[in-house]
């Protein structure tokens, strides 16, 4: 089974549960998955992404993962979570979102400026202070700035918070009064966040299941005890093949030496080939490397280009 790169969990769910019940814990799990998280948008990689989601005999950690690399091409074992980056939906940073450096005490300290704010909103808002004019806005910064020293030589906690905020309040107004303030809505700036999640990558037998990097593959036998799932392993490797033997003579393409191109579909004799090759061996010894090179042999020639 593979997926496409846009199938959802949903689509995943109900394409398990077409095919056999040994996936009753796959399915369960993602059940799980689906009912504590919002709706699952289809991403990029075709890979199924199952946040806090956790198997029993499933690597925990990057640590824990062992990669084969076949000619380049990284093949992951069994039992393998495997973490990579998976972008957030955008998030819109704009008024009344602070970032930077300075965002962890600048957060609190606005918090207690609105604070205060709203317990003198009966003094007047906005349109109250900017009756002020420059001299009464600074002679009130004079005045809350008296209590504030009062309030830090007495090391009282929460009037230093209040008056300070009040100050910083005042200092606002006296700016917004001179006209240097900018309260212009700024629209918000989508900021793309970065996070690391833990796609399911797939559960096979260890040593006899392979999964192609970049893709979400399960053995057509499954991994019940005594199951062999060297189908699955066949199947990865024949994609891996598919992949660099796919040339097109008609595109220029010229196949290297000791490479050889082949149609993407066997003709008649390639079959017959293969069948001979196991009728020969026996099916018990039969290999897959073994009905590859018979086939290939009997595979029609074609120019080099």
């Amino acid at each position: 089974m593979s997926t496409k790169e846009t199938m959802t969990l949903q689509e995943m769910r109900a394409e398990m549960a077409e095919r056999s019940g040994k996936y009753g814990r796959w399915i369960d799990a993602i059940d799980a998955h689906l009912s504590s998280q919002p709706a699952e948008q289809p991403r990029g990689e075709p890979m199924a992404v199952i946040r806090h989601v956790t198997y029993s005999g499933l690597a925990r950690s990057g640590e824990a993962m062992e990669a084969v690399v076949l000619d380049g091409v990284p093949v992951l074992p069994e039992g393998t979570l495997l973490y990579a980056a998976q972008p957030k939906p955008e998030q819109a940073v704009g008024d009344g979102v602070l970032s930077g450096k300075y965002g962890d005490v600048l957060r609190p300290f606005l918090v207690l400026m609105d604070r205060e704010l709203h317990a003198n909103a009966g003094k007047g808002d906005r349109p109250g202070w900017l009756a002020m004019d420059r001299k009464t806005a600074l002679l009130e910064i004079f005045y809350h700035l008296a209590k504030l020293q009062k309030a830090a030589k007495d090391d009282d906690q929460e009037r230093i918070r209040e008056y300070g905020a009040d100050v910083a309040n005042m200092a606002m107004m006296l700016v917004d009064v001179c006209g240097a303030l900018d309260v212009t809505p700024r629209p918000a700036v989508p900021t793309p966040a970065e996070v690391t999640e833990p796609p399911l990558a797939g559960r096979w037998h260890h040593g006899n299941g392979f999964l192609c990097h970049g893709s979400f593959r399960v053995a057509r036998e499954d991994w019940e005890a005594g199951v062999c799932a060297a189908p699955g392993m066949r199947d990865a490797v024949f994609d891996w093949m598919c992949k660099r033997l796919n040339a097109s003579p008609s595109a220029g393409a010229v196949v290297p030496e000791g490479w050889k191109l082949v149609p993407v579909e066997p003709v008649t004799g390639m079959s017959v080939a293969a069948a001979l090759y196991v009728d020969k061996v026996g099916e018990g010894k039969a290999t897959v490397n073994g009905i590859y090179r018979a086939m290939l042999a009997a595979a029609p020639e074609v120019d080099r280009g």
